[in-house]
């Protein structure tokens, strides 16, 4: 039966030139520069490589870990660099052009017993018209309030980009602070006051905004409802007094 026979490597000989080496053992052939046993192979380009060797020099590619699958030249990542730098401008630029639209926000900032305070601003770049304005009273079983500005005419406001304004609020003039129909409970006044220091209270307000993509497809005004909810005991002495 034949046998399979593997050629021996002679060890006093370059793997690759078949050149004679200075010793055995000699880990670099003086010719060719190929190393030699213990030594890998280029995943690349084949040429031989120290065993623990990370990086090919010959055709400048990454042979362990995930940079392997990602042999890009140097050229190639500069100009990958350029391509972002080149779209992050045209982001932000077309950013500016399609989002050229209000944008309102507002906080509570206060309250006595008969105003609630408001500070609002509009991050946009057109005008925006604040409408109405009421507070809920989450798990309390109150009515909602609704509010309205002390000094506005018709109750609204054109908010102009990059000008914060100050909104004072007031109830109308016969609002009664009851429960709600379907509390089933004693509606006790006091006892909801109480309550009302130790929960959260929530001041929606319902904006109409312009310049959005909303107006260019219908003539009805893009509005939404913006909402800042803070303590209730802000607003403890307004509610209190209120008739």
């Amino acid at each position: 039966m034949a046998q399979d026979t593997q050629p021996a490597v002679d060890e006093n000989r370059c793997i690759e030139c078949k050149k004679e080496l200075p010793a055995p053992g000699t880990r670099q052939c003086t010719v060719c520069h190929s190393w030699q046993p213990p030594c890998e192979r280029c995943s690349t380009c084949a040429r031989t490589l120290p065993s623990e060797a990370e990086f090919c020099n010959e055709c400048k590619s990454f042979q362990k870990g995930l940079r392997r699958y990602f042999n890009l030249s140097s050229t190639v990542l500069a100009l990958i660099a350029a391509l972002i730098s080149v779209l992050s401008v045209l982001i932000t630029q077309g950013a500016a052009v399609f989002h050229k639209h209000s944008q309102t926000v507002f906080k509570v900032t206060g309250a006595n017993d008969i105003l609630v305070h408001l500070k609002v601003w509009n991050n946009g770049s057109e005008p925006s018209t604040l409408l109405s304005y009421r507070l809920k009273f989450g798990e309390l079983p109150l009515k909602a309030m609704p509010l309205y500005p002390r000094d506005a005419q018709e109750g609204r406001i054109i908010l102009l980009p990059g000008k914060p304004v100050e909104v004072v609020l007031e109830p109308y003039e016969k609002l009664t602070t009851t429960c709600r129909p379907e509390y089933d409970q004693p509606c006790r006044r006091a006892e909801l006051l109480t309550q009302l220091n130790r929960t959260s209270v929530t001041l929606e307000m319902d904006v109409e905004e312009s310049g959005h993509f909303w107006n260019l497809f219908t003539t009805r005004p893009f509005r939404l409802t913006e909402a800042d909810t803070f303590p209730g005991n802000i607003i403890y002495q307004f509610v209190e007094k209120t008739p």
